[in-house]
């Protein structure tokens, strides 16, 4: 009986020569699919990139087709630090190499943005006028028993999802890199949605409650005073970096308050001293 032959090199069936490529092969190929993708990104919006880096690329490009970029990961690795370095914020890790691609979780977030943006515009309107009404109601309309800072905070967390919602628009419309979002990641972009409507109300909750009072008060507000502060609830949701931003302030006032603060540098300066 004729035993079956081992076939060390892993060629295909038939005489073929094809490969199949490794674990660390694929990885480093689904790498280089973001970082073609970013290098595309970086050429149509004229981001100065070193052409040393192109260069590189474009011959680590080629090498995929024999299945063999492991053999300049290092040279890959420096021209990918580079090219992040131009392209930041935009980066391999938030860029979709199916990006230019209509895939089917791009349609449907399309169709589900659009409904989201007629839904919640109508509703902010709603609560505006509703709170505007209340404010000068008949002390014998039923708006009077209603308490203020429920629409006060329905119209933040309305605000913050409208602010995510304009975001997901420019988005499609291509106002901001497209590159920006994942595509293929449903759950991340509708996620932020969410957390918009959550920070929405979490800044009105700490620092706009007293301005929201004022704007749907008795009396006529100076907007030109506190018409910002009534803009935060969705511009947190509309931008990620301020959202961040005001969080790390807070977070920052609370350890000086608390003396946290002091603790740290003391700890600092006494692992500093020479023993």
């Amino acid at each position: 009986m004729a035993m079956a032959q081992k076939n060390p090199d892993n060629t295909a069936p038939g005489g073929g020569d094809a490969q199949r490529p490794s674990g660390r092969e694929q990885r480093l190929q689904a790498h280089l699919a973001k970082a073609l993708a970013l290098k595309n990104y970086a050429i149509t919006n004229a981001i100065d990139v070193p052409e040393a880096v192109i260069t590189d690329l474009n011959a680590i490009e080629g090498l995929a087709e024999q299945n063999n970029v492991a053999s300049e990961a290092a040279k890959f690795d420096i021209a990918v630090a580079k090219l992040t370095a131009a392209t930041y914020p935009v980066t391999v890790a938030n860029i979709s190499p199916t990006t230019d691609g209509e895939t089917v979780s791009y349609a449907r977030f399309k169709k589900v943005l659009l409904v989201a943006a007629v839904i919640v515009l109508v509703v902010v309107v709603l609560l505006f006028t509703v709170a505007k009404m209340a404010a000068g109601a008949d002390p014998e309309s039923w708006l009077v028993n209603v308490p203020g800072p429920l629409f006060h905070s329905l119209l933040s967390i309305g605000l913050g999802f409208l602010g995510a919602v304009v975001f997901g628009l420019f988005y499609v419309l291509k106002v901001v890199p497209q590159q920006v979002f994942d595509v293929s990641d449903e759950f991340s972009n509708y996620a932020r949605f969410l957390v918009g409507g959550l920070l929405g109300w979490f800044v009105y909750f700490a620092m706009v409650q007293e301005y929201f009072t004022q704007a749907f008060g008795p009396d006529d507000p100076d907007m030109s005073k506190i018409g910002i502060w009534l803009m935060l609830p969705f511009l947190v949701g509309y931008s990620s970096s301020l959202a961040v931003g005001i969080l790390n302030k807070m977070l920052k006032a609370v350890e000086i308050t608390l003396g946290l603060e002091d603790r740290r540098e003391l700890a600092f300066t006494r692992r500093k001293q020479p023993k």
